[in-house]
């Protein structure tokens, strides 16, 4: 079964059994949460953010750019048109 629930101004919140969530809000705007702690938001620019339940995050937007870092603090990140920036651990190396 799935709880779901609307406001009056076109916000959408639903839950489903397992107990994963999802938001929308009126914009566009999405967000999932499942049980196992990863997050996920879509803007309605086009915008995808993740969070996995480890701490590992990943972007993307709408322009082509990318990052991601992991949880020890390392990163990746490449911009739209090719511009490649990385650093390895906490400490930036």
């Amino acid at each position: 079964m799935v709880y779901t629930q609307y406001d009056s101004e076109g916000n959408a919140y639903a839950e489903d059994a397992e107990g994963n969530v999802y938001i929308e809000d009126a914009g566009g705007n999405a967000e999932v949460v499942d049980v196992a702690g990863n997050y996920t938001a879509v803007d309605a620019d086009g915008t995808l953010y993740t969070e996995d339940s480890q701490g590992n995050i990943a972007a993307i937007d709408a322009e082509g750019n990318l990052y991601y870092q992991d949880a020890d603090g390392s990163y990746y990140a490449e911009s739209a048109d090719g511009i490649v920036r990385y650093s390895e651990g906490a400490d930036g190396s």
